[in-house]
């Protein structure tokens, strides 16, 4: 967004110029008026012949501006279309800024699109959320600094949750070794007493709930995290 913002005040300035040239044209003329006393008809037609063409570049260097201002306005949209459609259920509402050109209307110049990065109940469904996160944030064709270090951001955590992953699959690898290498032992847990079959095997003793209901914990301490994707 700050960068097609500096463009267009770019585009403003000129516009600007454009005003004040224009401006001198014509005190130029208003004088040539005052003074047509004492300058002969060919010149006062020369200084009319000039000014009409002046009058005409500024009037082409107008429609210049205009359609810079356009083609800006249709990137911002086109950048922000893509982070919304790319991140879905995550992203918020497009609020776009505005720049009134020499013409008058007013034309989107910079946007934004707020995204949650949300992590899951467990480490599947966080790189799950990680994934479209960054898909969102770099889906533009030119994405802007910002949409980049969201990018990074979302990667970062879904490293962390992988490593969670990778953690809870050995524990369960583990368990499932030990099981098949002393199928009569009993752990000695006191989560799992009284929960036993009738072979004295722990109920669902492969399933790694208790590492899971950690992760889950965990997660429940954060909140999620509204950023912004600009244009």
């Amino acid at each position: 967004m700050r960068a097609e913002n500096n463009l267009a005040q770019t585009v403003i300035n000129q516009y600007s110029y454009v005003q004040k040239d224009g401006q001198s044209s014509n005190k130029s003329a208003q004088q040539g008026s005052n003074t047509n006393n004492s300058t002969t008809r060919q010149e006062t037609e020369d200084k009319v012949s000039i000014n009409s063409k002046k009058d005409s570049l500024q009037e082409q260097k107008i429609q210049q501006i205009v359609q810079r201002l356009k083609a800006i306005e249709e990137k911002v949209k086109a950048h922000e279309r893509a982070h919304k459609s790319a991140g879905g259920q995550f992203t918020g509402p497009v609020s776009y800024t505005y720049t009134t050109g020499p013409d008058g209307k007013r034309y989107i110049t910079g946007g934004e699109v707020p995204i949650q990065i949300v992590e899951g109940k467990t480490p599947e469904e966080t790189i799950r959320n990680m994934e479209i996160v960054r898909r969102a944030a770099l889906a533009p064709a030119d994405p802007s600094p910002q949409d980049r270090a969201v990018a990074a951001q979302a990667t970062q955590i879904e490293q962390r949750a992988r490593v969670e992953q990778a953690k809870l699959r050995a524990e369960e690898q583990k368990e499932k070794y030990s099981k098949e290498d002393n199928p009569s032992e009993i752990p000695q847990n006191t989560e799992n007493q009284g929960n036993t079959d009738t072979g004295g095997r722990p109920i669902n003793a492969n399933n790694n709930s208790r590492g899971l209901n950690e992760y889950k914990k965990s997660k429940q301490l954060m909140n999620p995290l509204s950023v912004s994707l600009f244009a």
